[in-house]
């Protein structure tokens, strides 16, 4: 095989996105090495954004279905094995001492993975069957 047919036929095989990236950014040299190094410098970067894409946060829709993960699974009882919540610094005057005690007290409930208004260990507060019972103007 020729080396002039080598670039050719690295063009032929490389996917369609990165086909698609060639159209917009023309490769500086059609020497075959050189080509296969822009070629992978092409793809480093196709994923890289591919990869922030889909870090990026995403606000939650109320209209959304299930996310693939529970949809999947067989129980509706929480998941176990959370990690506990992370000790914040809390926010505003350093010698407000309320400020101080509200953030810093454990929550016994979260701790254990138990629901914020019943208490038990068997769902979490979405899936409570107890009635809400605080004011409307908090709910």
């Amino acid at each position: 095989m020729s080396e002039e047919a080598l670039p050719t036929l690295l063009e032929q095989a490389v996917s369609r996105e990165l086909r698609g990236m060639l159209v917009h950014n023309p490769p500086p040299s059609y020497e075959y090495h050189a080509l296969a190094a822009f070629l992978q410098d092409l793809e480093n970067r196709r994923r890289r954004f591919a990869t922030d894409l889909y870090m990026a946060p995403r606000r939650n829709n109320a209209t959304s279905k299930e996310s693939p993960q529970t949809s999947g699974r067989k129980s509706l009882s929480p998941r176990r094995g959370r990690s506990p919540p992370e000790d914040r610094q809390p926010a505003g005057e350093p010698m407000d001492l309320s400020n101080q005690r509200r953030h810093n007290r454990p929550n016994a409930r979260r701790e254990n993975n138990q629901c914020f208004r019943c208490g038990s260990d068997n769902h979490y507060l979405r899936d409570c069957l107890e009635l809400d019972n605080r004011p409307a103007k908090f709910r």
